[in-house]
């Protein structure tokens, strides 16, 4: 009883330590990585070395996986590369044996364990003013119940031997051990923990050699279990990526199973090694690294095949990025969220241009307007293009409440909020112009002469409008010449409104006292006129400072934007 509540308090602590570790490296490291994931992560080879590089260091592979997840789903890398990252972090959590079996099994853990803890805890509690420091503090103070609890475990199983016949355990099947491992992994969710328990028998004497390695052969596939969990009600680009992890962490681990382990005993005898605590942190390296050899050259074939795999999410019909980005990497989900918005921007012109029946290549040239023709291409008609323009919201909406409930410091959550405004005032604009369909409807067929001038003139200011504001939309940088065009164009939409009530308030001078006699204008069309007018001014206004806001959170703005 006691081996078995000091093995579970070992390995409590021992995680606890370990989720300490990585929070504190997280923390101290998260804006490098993702510039290193972001950067590094052109070509294959650079992606895989990124996930081992990474790995390595924060020794997290589900954290390192997490941040893929995100950037791939963001668009800024794409999916073979977010896969050879997660296949370079299956070797880089590999170091966690090669830590563990140098410092917890060659070295005085107590020795160690105790000061590292008593001091970082000092540092950590007063360091409250100096982030880095106490991140730094945290990761420190993880390591040493990490190896506090190793060192517990290590006592607790040592007497093991002496208390049963192990003889029994090395009749059973090598791959007993291998389906152990396993299921041993997926329960407690940890593949380093599950290395440690292995070591910690192979160390004791519970397990020899061959049963050890299947152990861990079994805790590389057990470790899928935590991408297959998180993919079960995910998006399409996540089960991709779990499927990836399965395929290759099958394929490599049944490799190491049937060909590497029986040759391991001939392998420590040709490179000398000895001790099968290093035999066994050498090949779990080894059959990692020989997947990559396998792997790597068939990245693109395989990543394309990957692709192909499930069908479209529902909500992928409606947003362009939302549905496949993971909101626990903030960076990431502001860059996607970034670009939702965008894409909201884009539907709001599209049906801008509808409502008054232009076609794109009346706004803009075939470069500028691709986009806008993909974005009309997916609804029929305004009113529908309306009902996905509100639900594109909403979704933008609810991804940002689950984005604003992580940790974001002040400037994130102002970027969020003005976003969110952004889109609000978009669909206003619209809103504003649904409300007059039926009126603008009435207009252009043209029951009489002032009817169809009135539809002449607002289309071609609208025309106009939505020119210049399509142009400003695609713009790199807004330097102080293309700012002046912007607030000009600001003035125009006004001196158009005001003009064009001048012309619908002189129809209204020209009703004679007579009301017998007929004008070409009634006093019904003379308000209907005055509506529609006011109801495109505060569409234009709408989509004006919409897009000033995008301008101002996408940092578009080469000079003072007030």
């Amino acid at each position: 009883m006691n081996i078995i509540l000091g093995t579970i308090v070992g390995l409590g602590i021992f995680l606890f330590g370990m989720h300490q570790l990585e929070q504190g490296l997280q923390s101290l490291g998260n804006n490098r990585i993702k510039k290193i994931l972001s950067r590094s992560t052109e070509k294959p080879i650079f992606s895989v070395a990124s996930g081992v590089t990474i790995t390595a260091i924060v020794q997290s592979s589900s954290m390192v996986s997490l941040m893929v997840l995100a950037f791939a789903s963001a668009g800024m890398i794409p999916l073979f590369n977010a896969v050879g990252v997660i296949l370079g972090a299956n070797l880089g959590t590999t170091f966690s044996g090669w830590i563990v079996t140098t410092i917890g099994f060659k070295m005085d853990l107590a020795a160690i364990a105790l000061p590292l803890f008593g001091l970082s805890s000092i540092v950590y509690l007063f360091s409250e003013r100096r982030p880095e420091w106490r991140s730094g503090a945290q990761a420190v103070i993880g390591l040493g119940l990490l190896i506090f609890g190793l060192s517990e475990m290590k006592d607790a199983v040592e007497t093991l031997p002496l208390l049963f016949d192990l003889s029994s355990l090395g009749n059973m099947p090598i791959v007993v051990y291998l389906l152990v491992g396993m299921l041993m992994t997926a329960m407690i969710q940890s593949s380093s923990a599950m290395t440690l328990i292995t070591l910690t028998a192979l160390h004791s004497g519970i397990v020899d050699l061959p049963a050890a390695a299947a152990l861990v052969v079994g805790a590389d596939i057990g470790t899928t279990s935590t991408t297959i969990l998180g993919s079960l009600r995910g998006s399409r680009i996540m089960k991709q990526l779990a499927l990836a992890h399965v395929v290759y962490n099958l394929v490599v681990d049944v490799f190491a199973f049937l060909v590497l382990l029986p040759l391991l005993p001939r392998a420590m005898n040709f490179v000398g090694i000895t001790d099968p605590l290093y035999g066994i942190v050498m090949f779990q390296s080894s059959f990692n690294f020989i997947g990559l050899f396998l792997f790597v050259p068939f990245l693109k074939q395989f990543s394309d095949w990957l692709s192909k795999r499930f069908g479209k999410d529902e909500e992928e019909y409606i947003s362009l990025y939302l549905h496949n980005t993971s909101t626990e990497v903030t960076d990431a989900g502001l860059i996607t969220l970034e670009k939702e918005v965008r894409h909201l921007l884009e539907m709001g012109m599209t049906l801008n241009m509808q409502s008054f029946h232009f076609s794109p290549l009346q706004i803009g040239t075939p470069e500028q307007v691709q986009s806008l023709q993909k974005v009309a291409k997916k609804y029929e008609g305004f009113n529908e293009g309306y009902v996905r323009l509100k639900r594109l919201e909403t979704l933008i909406r609810h991804y940002s409440i689950r984005l604003e409930s992580v940790s974001l410091n002040v400037k994130q959550i102002e970027r969020i909020s003005l976003l969110l405004e952004c889109a609000r005032d978009n669909v206003f604009a619209l809103k504003s112009l649904k409300d007059i369909q039926s009126d603008l409807d009435l207009f252009r067929q043209g029951d009489s002469e002032s009817s169809l001038l009135f539809n002449q003139e607002i289309s071609n200011s609208q025309e106009e409008i939505l020119r210049r504001q399509l142009s400003f939309l695609q713009s790199d940088m807004l330097d102080e010449q293309r700012l002046n065009q912007f607030h000009l164009l600001n003035d125009m939409i006004s001196q158009q409104h005001q003009a064009l009530n001048e012309d619908i308030a002189e129809s209204l001078r020209l009703f004679p006292a007579d009301k017998n006699k007929e004008l070409d204008v009634s006093a019904a069309q003379v308000t209907t006129m005055l509506n529609v007018s006011r109801e495109i001014l505060h569409a234009n206004q709408g989509v004006q400072h919409a897009l000033k806001l995008y301008f101002k959170v996408t940092e578009k703005v080469g000079v003072n934007f007030s």
